[in-house]
């Protein structure tokens, strides 16, 4: 079973979420896991994940759409060959800004909203359907097995608001030596205009490079 665990207080998001889910898991078994009240991604992700009963999880923003027709296949695929896996990520570890670390490092692909509302691909890397190596993933989505997440947990203490706990959670998998992809079969889009210029990234990123001294943050 998949359990697709999401925070989200726009009913409308989710709703749309939950449409797609329906269309591109018909033929899979699966479950939402909706936190209404998460005091941060991390804080939603721990209760997600305690009410989860998939050993399939997913973790994702509300805002998404899959473009394919289904992804059972798919996920299948990517859980059978790797323990942690998302749709963006970078080879590298240089930040809590993983894009900083550039091509030929960065991996994965995305359709996301331009500030003027268009839609655009955004490419980071595209050598292979399974990419491995991963240090980074971004948060849009990661999926893991059960394991995992119940080995890692995720640093509410640390990462107390909506930034950062992507990176961390998907750094201390590479350091406990799990197997992380990035997949390049699973085009989605990210209705979102975010960028990592803000002052609230921004403190995540010095708290990122707080807790791991080691890397240039």
């Amino acid at each position: 079973m998949y359990s697709i665990i999401v925070n989200s207080i726009d009913a409308q998001k989710l709703e749309r979420l939950e449409r797609n889910l329906v269309h591109v898991l018909r033929d899979a078994e699966w479950e939402l896991v909706h936190i209404p009240d998460a005091k941060s991604m991390c804080d939603g992700y721990n209760r997600g994940l305690i009410q989860a009963h998939g050993e399939h999880l997913i973790f994702c923003h509300d805002d998404i759409e899959f473009l394919a027709d289904s992804i059972h296949s798919q996920l299948a695929y990517a859980f059978q060959y790797s323990d942690l896996f998302g749709i963006l990520g970078s080879r590298v570890m240089c930040s809590a800004n993983w894009m900083r670390s550039c091509q030929p490092h960065t991996l994965g692909y995305i359709v996301q909203l331009s500030e003027s509302g268009h839609q655009k691909i955004v490419l980071c890397g595209l050598e292979d359907t399974l990419m491995f190596g991963a240090q980074a993933l971004d948060g849009v989505m990661i999926g893991c097995h059960r394991r995992v997440a119940e080995q890692l947990q995720w640093d509410e203490q640390t990462f107390d608001g909506w930034h950062g706990y992507d990176v961390d959670f998907s750094y201390r998998a590479f350091q406990a030596g799990f197997n992380i992809a990035v997949v390049g079969f699973l085009p989605l889009i990210h209705y979102s205009t975010a960028t990592f210029q803000s002052p609230d990234f921004q403190k995540y990123e010095t708290a990122f490079g707080l807790k791991f001294p080691s890397i240039n943050a």
